[in-house]
Protein backbone atom coordinates (compact mmCIF):
# COMPACT_ATOMS: atom_id res chain seq x y z
CA UNK A 1 0.00 0.00 0.00
CA UNK A 2 2.62 2.32 0.86
CA UNK A 3 4.83 2.15 -2.01
CA UNK A 4 1.19 2.50 -4.41
CA UNK A 5 0.73 5.61 -2.22
CA UNK A 6 4.67 6.90 -2.82
CA UNK A 7 3.75 6.62 -6.98
CA UNK A 8 0.58 8.26 -6.68
CA UNK A 9 2.70 11.33 -4.69
CA UNK A 10 5.67 11.54 -7.01
CA UNK A 11 2.63 11.45 -9.98
CA UNK A 12 1.54 14.68 -8.68
CA UNK A 13 4.27 16.31 -10.29
CA UNK A 14 1.71 17.42 -12.78
CA UNK A 15 0.83 20.41 -11.24
CA UNK A 16 4.71 21.04 -12.08
CA UNK A 17 3.57 21.02 -15.27
CA UNK A 18 0.60 22.89 -15.36
CA UNK A 19 2.76 25.79 -13.70
CA UNK A 20 5.09 25.46 -15.92
CA UNK A 21 2.77 25.24 -19.37
CA UNK A 22 0.82 27.92 -17.89
CA UNK A 23 3.86 30.12 -17.38
CA UNK A 24 5.48 30.11 -21.09
CA UNK A 25 2.22 31.74 -21.45
CA UNK A 26 2.83 34.41 -19.21
CA UNK A 27 0.22 32.96 -16.24
CA UNK A 28 2.06 32.37 -12.64
CA UNK A 29 0.79 30.65 -9.71
CA UNK A 30 1.68 30.87 -6.72
CA UNK A 31 3.29 27.90 -5.26
CA UNK A 32 1.55 25.56 -3.36
CA UNK A 33 -1.05 22.93 -4.15
CA UNK A 34 -3.78 24.69 -2.86
CA UNK A 35 -3.18 27.67 -3.99
CA UNK A 36 -2.92 25.91 -7.87
CA UNK A 37 -6.06 24.19 -6.99
CA UNK A 38 -7.98 27.66 -6.53
CA UNK A 39 -6.25 29.34 -9.35
CA UNK A 40 -6.70 26.60 -11.96
CA UNK A 41 -10.57 27.25 -13.07
CA UNK A 42 -10.71 31.20 -12.84
CA UNK A 43 -7.75 30.42 -15.64
CA UNK A 44 -9.82 28.26 -17.77
CA UNK A 45 -12.79 30.19 -17.86
CA UNK A 46 -10.56 33.41 -18.53
CA UNK A 47 -11.55 34.40 -22.08
CA UNK A 48 -9.03 36.63 -21.85
CA UNK A 49 -5.81 34.61 -20.40
CA UNK A 50 -3.28 33.33 -23.22
CA UNK A 51 -4.74 30.03 -23.92
CA UNK A 52 -5.67 28.04 -26.85
CA UNK A 53 -8.54 25.60 -27.16
CA UNK A 54 -6.61 23.08 -26.74
CA UNK A 55 -4.61 23.73 -24.30
CA UNK A 56 -7.76 24.61 -21.84
CA UNK A 57 -8.53 20.93 -22.93
CA UNK A 58 -4.97 19.61 -21.88
CA UNK A 59 -4.47 21.60 -18.49
CA UNK A 60 -8.41 20.77 -17.60
CA UNK A 61 -7.75 16.95 -18.15
CA UNK A 62 -4.17 17.47 -16.08
CA UNK A 63 -6.10 18.84 -13.26
CA UNK A 64 -9.11 15.75 -13.64
CA UNK A 65 -5.85 13.74 -13.43
CA UNK A 66 -4.42 15.61 -10.49
CA UNK A 67 -7.75 15.46 -8.57
CA UNK A 68 -8.08 12.28 -9.12
CA UNK A 69 -4.54 11.44 -7.39
CA UNK A 70 -6.04 13.60 -4.08
CA UNK A 71 -8.89 10.93 -3.96
CA UNK A 72 -6.44 8.13 -4.64
CA UNK A 73 -4.20 9.13 -2.12
CA UNK A 74 -6.55 10.37 0.30
CA UNK A 75 -8.52 7.03 0.16
CA UNK A 76 -5.14 4.87 0.74
CA UNK A 77 -4.54 7.10 3.61
CA UNK A 78 -7.60 6.23 4.91
CA UNK A 79 -6.69 2.47 4.60
CA UNK A 80 -3.20 2.44 5.74
CA UNK A 81 -4.96 4.27 9.12
CA UNK A 82 -7.41 1.37 9.21
CA UNK A 83 -4.95 -1.14 8.60
CA UNK A 84 -2.57 0.62 11.64
CA UNK A 85 -5.68 0.63 14.08
CA UNK A 86 -6.07 -3.29 13.23
CA UNK A 87 -3.08 -3.99 13.91
CA UNK A 88 -2.86 -2.45 17.06
CA UNK A 89 -6.31 -3.85 17.89
CA UNK A 90 -4.95 -7.15 17.46
CA UNK A 91 -1.74 -6.61 19.24
CA UNK A 92 -3.72 -5.45 22.56
CA UNK A 93 -6.12 -8.59 21.95
CA UNK A 94 -3.31 -10.45 21.99
CA UNK A 95 -1.20 -8.65 24.75
CA UNK A 96 -4.54 -9.35 26.50
CA UNK A 97 -4.56 -12.48 26.22
CA UNK A 98 -0.94 -13.29 26.91
CA UNK A 99 -1.42 -11.02 30.26
CA UNK A 100 -4.38 -13.51 31.51
CA UNK A 101 -2.81 -16.53 30.53
CA UNK A 102 -0.01 -15.97 32.70
CA UNK A 103 -1.84 -14.79 35.60
CA UNK A 104 -4.01 -17.56 35.43
CA UNK A 105 -1.16 -20.10 35.33
CA UNK A 106 0.35 -18.92 38.70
Amino acid sequence: MHRARERWVRNRTALNQIRGLLLERGITIRQGRRHAEEALPTILEDAESNLTGRMRQLLGRLTSELKQLEVQIAEIDAMIAGKADDHHGDSRHRTDHVESHCVGDR
